[in-house]
C-alpha cells in the first residue's frame, strides 16, 4: 500500500515538474494565444488546452499515431482530418509528407485561429453532453454542418488517401456522411473510439465494426493486426486509436 502511495505521489510530482518547464518555455511573461513549436510549425493555443498539456506530458501529440504516420504516409498524401482542434494531427501529416494537402474541419470556436474550414463535420444535427467539459464549463454553441459527400462535391475532390476521425463518439455519424468517398476514393480510416464517448449517442462499438463490414473494410489495430468484432469490442472499452483499409486494398500492402 505504501509502496503505491508513493509512486503516485513520485509520478504527480514529475507530471508537475514537467507542466512547471512547458509553463516556463511556451507561457510565462506571455499572453494568449500561446504559441509552440511543433512539426516544424508554430502552433497557437489558448490556456488549459488538453491536447497542449498532453504534448507536454509526451513529448508528442500521440507518440503510437506519430509512429504510424511515419510508416503509412507518401510524399503529397491528401488528408482530412475531422476533429482537428486546434491543429496536432494536421501539423504532423504536413511535416511527414512533403507536398501534403490537409482539410481540417472543427466545431469549436476556441481553435478557429488555426483552423481553416469553420464547418463542423458529419451527418449529425443534435447535441449530446459527452462528460468532458467541467462543472459550470458546458454551453450549446450552433455552427453550420455538412457532409463528407456534399463537400467533396463541392471542392471537387478526386483523390483522398486518409480520412483522420476524432470527434468524442459521433464517429459513426461522419463515416454516414462519407459512404461515397469510402466506395469511391478507398481511403484508410484513422479513428479514436471509446465506450465513454459513444454511450451518449446510444452507438456500441458494434455498430461501427458493422459499420466497415457493410463498405468493404477491416477494422485494425495501428500495427495493422486484424480484429475480430470481439477484439475491437474488448479495445474500445478505454479510448483507442484503430484503422480501416479497404478489403480489397490489404492483399496488396498499404501505404498513404
Amino acid at each position: 500500500m505504501m509502496t503505491d502511495l508513493i509512486k503516485r505521489v513520485i509520478a504527480s510530482c514529475s507530471w508537475r515538474m514537467r507542466r512547471l518547464r512547458f509553463a516556463a518555455a511556451h507561457e510565462w511573461l506571455r499572453s494568449p494565444p500561446y504559441v509552440l513549436r511543433y512539426a516544424g510549425f508554430d502552433l497557437l493555443y489558448n490556456p488549459g488546452n488538453a491536447l497542449a498539456l498532453r504534448y507536454c506530458l509526451n513529448g508528442a501529440y500521440e507518440p503510437e499515431v506519430e509512429r504510424y504516420l511515419e510508416s503509412a504516409l507518401k510524399p503529397g498524401s491528401v488528408v482530412v482530418d475531422a476533429g482537428a482542434n486546434i491543429g496536432f494531427f494536421s501539423l504532423a501529416v504536413l511535416g511527414k509528407s512533403e507536398g501534403a494537402t490537409v482539410h481540417g474541419f472543427e466545431p469549436s470556436p476556441g481553435s478557429m485561429d488555426f483552423q481553416i474550414h469553420d464547418t463542423s463535420y458529419g451527418a449529425y444535427d443534435g447535441f449530446r453532453d459527452t462528460g468532458y467539459a467541467g462543472v459550470g464549463e458546458s454551453r450549446t454553441i450552433k455552427v453550420p454542418v455538412t457532409t463528407l459527400d456534399i463537400y467533396a462535391k463541392q471542392v471537387g475532390l478526386d483523390r483522398l488517401d486518409l480520412l483522420k476521425i476524432d470527434v468524442e463518439g459521433a464517429e459513426l455519424f461522419v463515416l454516414r456522411g462519407a459512404r461515397e468517398v469510402l466506395s469511391s476514393l478507398h481511403p484508410t480510416v484513422l479513428f479514436e473510439v471509446g465506450h465513454q464517448n459513444l454511450r451518449p449517442f446510444g452507438i456500441l462499438p458494434s455498430d461501427l465494426y458493422k459499420f466497415f463490414e457493410d463498405v468493404g473494410y477491416r477494422v485494425m489495430s495501428l500495427n495493422q493486426r486484424a480484429l475480430s468484432e470481439v477484439d475491437f469490442g474488448h479495445a474500445s472499452i478505454a479510448e483507442h486509436e484503430f484503422i480501416a483499409l479497404p478489403k480489397t486494398e490489404l492483399a496488396g500492402g498499404q501505404s498513404v
